[in-house]
Protein backbone atom coordinates (compact mmCIF):
# COMPACT_ATOMS: atom_id res chain seq x y z
CA UNK A 1 0.00 0.00 0.00
CA UNK A 2 2.80 2.21 0.61
CA UNK A 3 5.45 1.13 -1.94
CA UNK A 4 3.47 -0.78 -4.81
CA UNK A 5 0.51 1.12 -5.16
CA UNK A 6 1.82 4.50 -5.43
CA UNK A 7 4.72 3.65 -7.76
CA UNK A 8 2.07 1.96 -9.89
CA UNK A 9 -0.12 5.36 -9.86
CA UNK A 10 2.78 7.28 -10.51
CA UNK A 11 4.15 5.32 -13.64
CA UNK A 12 1.38 3.95 -15.61
CA UNK A 13 -1.76 5.39 -16.54
CA UNK A 14 -4.28 3.29 -14.49
CA UNK A 15 -7.82 4.77 -13.16
CA UNK A 16 -7.62 5.75 -9.64
CA UNK A 17 -10.05 4.63 -7.30
CA UNK A 18 -11.59 1.31 -5.76
CA UNK A 19 -13.87 0.83 -8.43
CA UNK A 20 -10.81 -0.15 -10.74
CA UNK A 21 -8.57 -1.61 -7.97
CA UNK A 22 -8.03 -5.35 -8.00
CA UNK A 23 -5.76 -7.42 -6.20
CA UNK A 24 -4.78 -11.07 -6.97
CA UNK A 25 -2.20 -13.76 -6.52
CA UNK A 26 -1.41 -17.30 -6.23
CA UNK A 27 -0.28 -19.93 -3.10
CA UNK A 28 0.98 -17.36 -0.77
CA UNK A 29 0.43 -14.50 -2.21
CA UNK A 30 -3.20 -15.25 -3.12
CA UNK A 31 -3.33 -16.08 0.94
CA UNK A 32 -1.93 -12.07 0.97
CA UNK A 33 -3.84 -10.93 -1.74
CA UNK A 34 -6.83 -11.57 0.32
CA UNK A 35 -5.55 -10.32 3.85
CA UNK A 36 -4.57 -7.25 1.83
CA UNK A 37 -7.99 -6.75 0.12
CA UNK A 38 -9.62 -7.22 3.49
CA UNK A 39 -7.32 -4.90 5.65
CA UNK A 40 -8.15 -2.07 2.81
CA UNK A 41 -11.27 -2.76 1.63
CA UNK A 42 -12.34 1.30 0.86
CA UNK A 43 -8.85 0.35 -1.63
CA UNK A 44 -9.85 -2.54 -3.77
CA UNK A 45 -13.01 -3.55 -5.07
CA UNK A 46 -12.16 -6.83 -6.81
CA UNK A 47 -9.72 -9.52 -5.17
CA UNK A 48 -8.64 -12.80 -7.02
CA UNK A 49 -7.24 -15.77 -4.69
CA UNK A 50 -5.49 -18.75 -6.86
CA UNK A 51 -4.78 -21.52 -4.59
CA UNK A 52 -4.65 -19.70 -1.31
CA UNK A 53 -2.17 -20.61 1.73
CA UNK A 54 -2.86 -19.71 4.79
CA UNK A 55 0.88 -19.49 5.92
CA UNK A 56 4.62 -19.97 5.26
CA UNK A 57 4.77 -23.10 6.20
CA UNK A 58 2.03 -24.31 4.32
CA UNK A 59 3.14 -22.79 0.81
CA UNK A 60 6.68 -24.76 1.95
CA UNK A 61 4.53 -28.25 2.26
CA UNK A 62 5.18 -28.91 5.98
CA UNK A 63 1.24 -29.15 6.11
CA UNK A 64 1.55 -26.57 9.01
CA UNK A 65 -1.62 -23.99 8.97
CA UNK A 66 -2.24 -20.90 10.40
CA UNK A 67 -5.79 -20.83 11.16
CA UNK A 68 -8.47 -19.06 9.12
CA UNK A 69 -9.47 -16.23 11.52
CA UNK A 70 -5.47 -14.96 10.82
CA UNK A 71 -6.82 -13.58 7.46
CA UNK A 72 -9.09 -11.61 9.69
CA UNK A 73 -12.42 -12.20 7.54
CA UNK A 74 -15.47 -10.31 8.72
CA UNK A 75 -19.22 -11.52 8.71
CA UNK A 76 -20.63 -9.93 5.90
CA UNK A 77 -23.76 -10.54 4.20
CA UNK A 78 -23.05 -8.46 1.28
CA UNK A 79 -20.95 -8.94 -1.15
CA UNK A 80 -17.39 -7.41 0.14
CA UNK A 81 -16.47 -6.59 -3.15
CA UNK A 82 -17.46 -6.41 -6.77
CA UNK A 83 -15.47 -9.50 -7.50
CA UNK A 84 -14.19 -12.12 -4.63
CA UNK A 85 -12.80 -15.15 -6.20
CA UNK A 86 -11.26 -18.15 -4.75
CA UNK A 87 -10.10 -21.35 -7.02
CA UNK A 88 -8.13 -23.79 -6.56
CA UNK A 89 -6.50 -27.10 -8.62
CA UNK A 90 -8.20 -30.22 -7.42
CA UNK A 91 -5.13 -32.44 -7.11
CA UNK A 92 -3.20 -29.30 -5.02
CA UNK A 93 -1.40 -31.50 -2.53
CA UNK A 94 -0.06 -27.88 -0.61
CA UNK A 95 -2.77 -26.35 -0.41
CA UNK A 96 -5.89 -27.66 -1.84
CA UNK A 97 -7.69 -29.04 1.48
CA UNK A 98 -6.91 -24.95 2.66
CA UNK A 99 -8.59 -23.76 0.00
CA UNK A 100 -12.02 -26.07 0.32
CA UNK A 101 -12.02 -25.02 3.87
CA UNK A 102 -11.96 -21.25 3.17
CA UNK A 103 -15.00 -21.51 0.84
CA UNK A 104 -16.27 -23.55 3.19
CA UNK A 105 -16.26 -20.53 5.78
CA UNK A 106 -16.64 -18.21 3.87
CA UNK A 107 -20.23 -20.07 3.03
CA UNK A 108 -20.94 -20.52 6.79
CA UNK A 109 -20.31 -16.65 7.52
CA UNK A 110 -22.69 -15.70 4.11
CA UNK A 111 -19.52 -13.99 2.54
CA UNK A 112 -20.57 -13.97 -1.17
CA UNK A 113 -17.87 -15.18 -3.50
CA UNK A 114 -16.98 -17.40 -6.47
CA UNK A 115 -15.43 -20.51 -5.86
CA UNK A 116 -13.89 -22.97 -8.11
CA UNK A 117 -11.56 -25.87 -8.21
CA UNK A 118 -10.12 -27.03 -11.81
CA UNK A 119 -7.84 -30.21 -12.96
CA UNK A 120 -4.21 -29.57 -11.94
CA UNK A 121 -2.57 -28.67 -8.70
CA UNK A 122 -0.16 -26.23 -7.38
CA UNK A 123 0.97 -25.18 -10.66
CA UNK A 124 1.31 -22.04 -13.34
CA UNK A 125 -1.65 -24.19 -15.55
CA UNK A 126 -4.27 -23.87 -12.90
CA UNK A 127 -2.66 -19.98 -11.43
CA UNK A 128 -3.57 -18.94 -15.24
CA UNK A 129 -6.87 -20.25 -15.16
CA UNK A 130 -7.52 -18.92 -12.70
CA UNK A 131 -6.22 -15.49 -13.70
CA UNK A 132 -8.50 -15.62 -16.81
CA UNK A 133 -11.26 -16.43 -15.13
CA UNK A 134 -10.82 -13.55 -12.98
CA UNK A 135 -9.92 -10.80 -15.59
CA UNK A 136 -13.58 -12.16 -17.29
CA UNK A 137 -15.20 -10.89 -14.27
CA UNK A 138 -13.53 -7.99 -13.97
CA UNK A 139 -13.67 -6.38 -17.40
CA UNK A 140 -17.64 -8.12 -17.81
CA UNK A 141 -19.91 -5.43 -19.53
Amino acid sequence: MKNLKPYIERHFSVKKGRKSTAVAGNSLGGRNALALAYKYPKQFGSVGSFSPSVSVEAANGTGLKAPLRDLNLPKNKNRPFDVLMVMVGRSDKVCGNVSYELDRYMKAQNISHDFYDTAGGHETTVWQNGLYNFAKKLYRK
